[in-house]
């Protein structure tokens, strides 16, 4: 909500909480900004890129990219493989 507030269209995705994130984009909206929500799984590295090339194209451009994705992995995020994402999320 800070973006929408600062200005920010805001695509966002979302997994399994549609009613969630319709409540979502109704408060962007009503702050007088676009919302684009996106049914995606950032734990799937094609969902993921799907998401932001139609984020840029509904929106013409990204300013901020935000990535925020909860997962319970411990380790180095760069000994982490995406074959460890995937099954994470699962």
């Amino acid at each position: 909500m800070r973006l929408a507030r600062e200005g920010a269209d805001v695509a966002f995705t979302w997994v399994q909480d549609e009613a969630r994130a319709r409540e979502v984009a109704a408060r962007i909206e009503a702050a007088g900004r676009k919302a684009l929500p996106l049914r995606a799984d950032a734990a799937d590295a094609g969902d993921a890129a799907g998401a932001v090339e139609w984020a840029a194209d509904a929106l013409g451009r990204l300013d901020v990219l935000v990535n925020n994705v909860g997962a319970g992995v411990l380790g180095p995020l760069e000994s982490l493989s995406s074959r460890t994402w995937t099954g994470s999320s699962r």
